[in-house]
């Protein structure tokens, strides 16, 4: 039987009994924000070289692209799923009048 624990509380998740959730984040670079009109023969040109220059892909280039996969138990996919980016909110102190 294959062992899953979540990946943000560390509690053991029992597949056959509770519900695992996965959670997929795919990061990658954005080269530029240019619409496909305003690229030009030499943007393509330019593209074409780069291609052919590589043979492999570098230490450099998997750091531009990098894609993790979480598993979540129920109560940290409901945490994750209205926070996302786990950003604090903050609380103004409004007076009671």
């Amino acid at each position: 039987m294959i062992h899953y624990s979540c990946d943000r509380c560390n509690k053991a998740i029992n597949a056959e009994e509770e519900i695992r959730y996965v959670v997929r984040i795919d990061v990658q670079l954005a080269i530029g924000d240019r619409d496909n009109d305003q690229i030009d023969e030499a943007s393509l040109a330019e593209l074409e070289e780069m291609l052919d220059e590589i043979d492999a892909p570098s230490d450099e280039f998997t750091e531009l692209a990098n894609a993790k996969t979480f598993d979540l138990c129920s109560q940290c996919y409901s945490e994750y799923i209205d926070n996302p980016l786990a950003i604090e909110t903050i609380g103004l102190g409004f007076s009671k009048n």
